[in-house]
């Protein structure tokens, strides 16, 4: 993922930072590199959760 050199501060609990932290290094990506990459992968999921509902609202069927 390409950095940025400008951006804005995020306020996140202790926990989760030391969550992003300890993801950071086990992976050896940046915290920038990690938080940007759960935000897309949280992004997708929603997307997809959004369409299955619009499927399963427009076709009667119920989903698993």
């Amino acid at each position: 993922m390409p950095v940025r050199t400008q951006g804005a501060n995020v306020r996140a609990s202790e926990l989760t930072y030391r969550k992003l932290t300890k993801m950071a290094e086990e992976s050896g990506l940046s915290l920038q590199c990690v938080l940007e990459t759960a935000v897309e992968a949280y992004r997708r999921q929603t997307f997809l959760e959004g369409l299955n509902a619009d499927f399963t609202g427009a076709t009667g069927e119920m989903s698993p």
